[in-house]
């Protein structure tokens, strides 16, 4: 029996093992808010409406708002009827699952309108299903072409080094899983049916590609793999046409069965809008596909798909290999023509980032696709001599550290879901938990101007702090004594007869000021850009908390921000005044004002100006 547990068995074990292990140790299926939430709330909505209350309107939301409050973000149609937004391809997967739940509560009297901790369980236990069936397909189809210890390594940092490990976990309800093991049923049976065209493998193919663009609509490019697998030169084009034609039974029975899986969403539209087709995102989503964030899709700090995944990087260069290596010839043009249109297609979501979330989560439904080049690439890495197969085998460790890492990051709040900057990431560099600065360097995208494709106006200027920050420690002044030299040479600051020996955070001087002398470290931030960030820090030393850092606009009704809250900072008597100032659309390439302010009798010192420029990504 020993013989038959191979490496790409144990990982495949390992992944189940760990996929439960999360779910009971965090108590998952008492947490029906994150289970059934977010989005899941509309993905879900259609089992307890049509099932339990068999009212497609969701008239029941009025007439039981104790059991509903809350439970459904459904839209309102042209008509008036409230619509589900989302499709209802996961209800779909999800019913078996929550049949069985239904059925047990009624028959124990448990609570049955659908949010019991029963029906919880059961639609995690339909992503687990899900999941490990789509990697046994998976690990199937590795097998065919690559040996046990590179099928067990891919398998290996396909879930835990990407953010497939983060939504078969803790968000595992989420569309992102299902797909995921969608796409590897349907490279599993695109093999097979290329292999033998039968009734079987037609009629599952069929309901396979129905149920991935029922989720979500965009996949249905999917059938592009379908059409181009095994066409290696554009010679094959005619003997792969000829193969449709010979088979054209079977290519309606896929048409067919696609089209099956369908309808009832387009009974349900036709019902409830009176529409057969609706587009239930209305003015809430856009693709703007004359303006796809590409380069902003793969390697924005935000979400670029390559920085949090850095991964994937071996599954685009094992590309290579597909157009190379023999055997994976027949997935080249099939594979290549799915990721550019796919990316393509992501990224010109007005969203591109996808709101909420760990890394660029709309890129896990191809995941399954891409191990077959990661493979490609892990292959030749463990194939190389002694010192390179060493080194190969510490980058997959590193990958393989790194997912995990990044994940327990995301838990602890290191990684933000949508408002990452540059800063914030190198900020939260090798650390668990976020800093107590990591939340002056986030930056909340501007939905509402993305919405529009709007999200960033860009402008010609460039401001000197895109290179660098700020410091001006009251040291040094320049030769004609007029102003203090900073670490910037553009940028001096006003306010040196202020200057005072009598206390310091650091060096010899600070910055005194009274009624006297009211105003210091005064300094101009010209060409601002709508949308940017800069961080503000100030040292003061006060018996007052009427001292302040002030940010003023040429035109005081334009912009005006005084800030005298502090933070003590530890074994000093200092303070530190920090202000977060995001730049808003009508201070456009205009100009700002930072100083600091005392019109009290009593003394303030100001130290260590700093001033910080954080862009979006």
């Amino acid at each position: 029996m020993l013989k038959h547990i191979t490496f790409s068995k144990i990982i495949l074990f390992i992944i189940c093992f760990v996929i439960c292990y999360i779910h009971i140790a965090q108590k998952m299926w008492k947490r029906a808010d994150r289970v059934i939430g977010w989005d899941v709330k509309s993905y879900y909505a259609y089992l307890p409406a049509l099932i339990i209350e068999r009212d497609a309107k969701l008239d029941f939301i009025e007439t039981k708002p104790e059991k509903y409050r809350d439970k459904m973000w459904p839209e309102i149609a042209p008509n008036g009827n409230k619509v589900i937004m989302t499709t209802m391809g996961l209800s779909m997967l999800y019913f078996p699952f929550f049949a069985a739940a239904h059925v047990v509560a009624l028959i124990t009297n448990l609570d049955a309108h659908g949010y019991s901790g029963i029906y919880v369980m059961a639609l995690l236990m339909s992503s687990l299903f899900y999941l490990i069936l789509g990697f046994i397909l998976l690990r199937n189809l590795l097998r065919k072409f690559f040996s046990e210890i590179v099928t067990g390594i891919t398998l290996l940092l396909t879930f835990f080094a990407t953010n497939l490990h983060w939504y078969s976990q803790f968000e595992a309800t989420m569309s992102h899983s299902y797909n995921f093991a969608l796409f590897a049923i349907f490279l599993w049976l695109t093999d097979r049916w290329h292999n033998k065209s039968n009734l079987k493998y037609s009629i599952l193919t069929g309901l396979c590609i129905g149920f991935i663009t029922l989720i979500r609509p965009t996949n249905a490019i999917i059938a592009l793999v379908f059409v181009f697998y095994n066409i290696v030169n554009i010679k094959q084009i005619i003997p792969k046409f000829k193969l449709f034609l010979k088979n054209y039974k079977y290519i309606l029975i896929i048409a067919a069965m696609a089209f099956a899986v369908i309808i009832p969403q387009l009974i349900y539209w036709k019902y409830v809008t009176g529409n057969w087709f609706f587009y239930s995102y209305g003015n809430k989503g856009n693709f703007f596909f004359k303006n796809p964030q590409i380069y902003n899709g793969l390697f924005s700090y935000r979400k670029g798909w390559l920085v949090y995944t850095p991964v994937m990087i071996l599954a685009l260069i094992g590309f290579i290999f597909l157009f190379t290596k023999e055997e994976l010839k027949k997935f080249a043009l099939a594979f290549t023509t799915f990721i550019i249109i796919n990316i393509y297609v992501i990224f010109s979501w007005w969203s591109w980032w996808y709101g909420g979330g760990l890394g660029m989560r709309s890129m896990i439904d191809s995941y399954a696709l891409l191990t077959i080049p990661m493979a490609g690439t892990i292959n030749y890495l463990v194939n190389q001599k002694l010192l390179k197969k060493i080194a190969s085998y510490a980058l997959i460790a590193l990958f393989f550290v790194h997912g995990i890492f990044q994940t327990l990051q995301y838990y602890y709040g290191a990684i933000h879901w949508d408002s990452m900057t540059k800063k914030a990431y190198w900020d939260s560099f090798l650390r668990i938990k976020p800093s107590e600065n990591f939340y002056f360097y986030v930056i909340e995208p501007n939905y509402a101007d993305a919405m529009i494709g709007k999200e960033i106006i860009k402008t010609e200027y460039e401001s000197i702090f895109d290179k660098q920050g700020l410091l001006c420690d009251a040291e040094t002044i320049d030769s004609a004594k007029n102003v203090f030299v900073t670490n910037m040479k553009e940028i001096n600051v006003e306010g040196i007869e202020a200057r005072s020996k009598e206390n310091a955070f650091q060096g010899e001087y600070s910055v005194k000021l009274n009624q006297d002398i009211q105003f210091g470290f005064t300094t101009t931030i010209n060409s601002l850009v709508y949308g940017d960030v800069y961080i503000i820090k100030v040292k003061r030393l006060s018996d007052t908390t009427l001292s302040s850092l002030v940010i003023q606009a040429e035109n005081v009704e334009d912009f005006y921000d005084i800030h005298r809250e502090s933070e003590k900072i530890a074994d000093s008597e200092w303070q530190e005044i920090k202000i977060k100032f995001n730049v808003p659309k009508n201070l456009h390439n205009k100009t700002v004002k930072v100083y600091c302010y005392n019109n009290n009798q009593d003394s303030a010192y100001f130290d260590n100006l700093q001033i910080d420029k954080i862009c979006p990504e």
